[in-house]
């Protein structure tokens, strides 16, 4: 029974949302729909920098999401069980079975079938190997349910954290807590400044801290393999986007640093470990 539990919480993969199919997109035509100017105004017009980023998110967003088709991605996660041998062994079967496609010849059908048989059976032995290791140790029904939670794939533990004076936090509630007070310490600011929108028809009253040229070279030299925010725009899009996203993009940064405070959105990220062997 525990076999069973184990393959079926078990999976080489994971689901990602999707990801932007980018390469029939008629830039020019997007870049048009999104109105440097409406952008311009959702960033100056809003009572609030959080505002301001959300109002500009979402043109981007919305306009992004109606003319640019996506796809589902799956994407690698391999668990703990599977050994560096038995993932090349995985790759070779894989590599045995496109040659007997290719060539159709019997001699590779029987390579084939023996490299799949070998790769069952050896999964078949590291998770009963890794099973008995893991719940071995167990002395307690909280042992063992700790131990279980290691097999389904949302969790997501947290070192021991230390604060300044190496005072060390074990408990959820301890770190939930110190976290929160670093990421308050470093990204909020105590004072809060005033915020005039700026007179009509003058362009660069933004250009006080930071430049359009600035931000344009910015976004125009920026690594396409980055990976995205919780937005979903990925570094390719913002790229693309730049002559309808510099102006507005200007405006929120100065004004960000005119009221001293960072937009909410830019503090939000997605973590995922990447475990190295011997984790």
């Amino acid at each position: 029974m525990m076999q069973q539990l184990v393959e079926k919480n078990q999976n080489l993969l994971h689901v990602a949302p999707y990801t932007w199919r980018l390469a029939r997109v008629d830039w020019q035509h997007l870049n048009s729909l999104i109105s440097p100017q409406d952008c311009l105004d959702a960033v100056t017009t809003a009572p609030t920098v959080d505002n301001a980023c959300d109002n500009l998110v979402k043109r981007v967003t919305d306009a992004v999401q109606a003319h640019i088709p996506r796809r589902a991605t799956r994407q690698a996660c391999y668990p703990p069980w599977l050994s560096l041998r038995l993932l090349q062994l995985i790759r070779e079967k894989n590599a045995a079975y496109r040659r007997w496609k290719n060539s159709q010849a019997v001699s590779d059908y029987w390579f084939f079938t023996g490299l799949r048989r070998q790769v069952h059976q050896d999964i078949r032995t590291a998770k009963r190997t890794y099973v008995t290791s893991i719940f071995s140790v167990a002395r307690s029904p909280a042992d063992f349910w700790k131990n279980y939670r290691l097999f389904r794939p949302e969790n997501r533990a947290i070192p021991t954290l230390v604060d300044a004076s190496d005072k060390p936090y074990f408990t959820s509630s301890e770190k939930a807590s110190i976290l929160q007070q670093t990421f308050l310490t470093n990204f909020n600011s105590t004072i809060i400044g005033t915020y005039s929108p700026p007179p009509p028809g003058l362009d660069d009253f933004f250009d006080d801290f930071i430049t359009k040229d600035f931000v344009n070279g910015q976004l125009t030299t920026l690594r396409l393999q980055g990976s995205p925010g919780l937005d979903g725009l990925t570094p390719a899009i913002l790229r693309n986007l730049s002559p309808a996203l510099t102006a507005a993009l200007t405006a929120l940064i100065n004004r960000s640093i005119l009221e001293e405070c960072f937009p909410a959105a830019w503090k939000r990220a997605k973590i995922v470990p990447v475990p190295k062997p011997g984790d």
